[in-house]
């Protein structure tokens, strides 16, 4: 059971990542108001991980990427909708 007093999120704070290492931390303070939860993927023994992108054309005014990361054991309910 997911508890809000043990974060998910473990920002490493590395500079060198730039917009990466801002996002991480963005993830974290999300995280710590409340604002999202993150899964404990750490448990899993095997994840799943899934894309999508769109934007790639010439007609296209931006680009947009989307990932999403589970626990391939807790995503039948996921698996089954998709």
């Amino acid at each position: 059971m997911f508890t809000f007093a043990s974060y998910q999120w473990h920002h490493l704070d590395n500079g060198i990542l730039d917009f990466m290492n801002n996002f991480s931390a963005d993830l974290r303070r999300r995280e710590m108001r409340r604002e999202i939860v993150m899964p404990d993927l750490r448990r899993g023994s095997m994840l799943v991980l899934a894309s999508d992108y769109s934007g790639y054309h010439q007609a296209a005014r931006y680009e947009a990427l989307s990932f999403v990361i589970g626990d391939l054991a807790a995503s039948g309910e996921w698996e089954e909708r998709r």
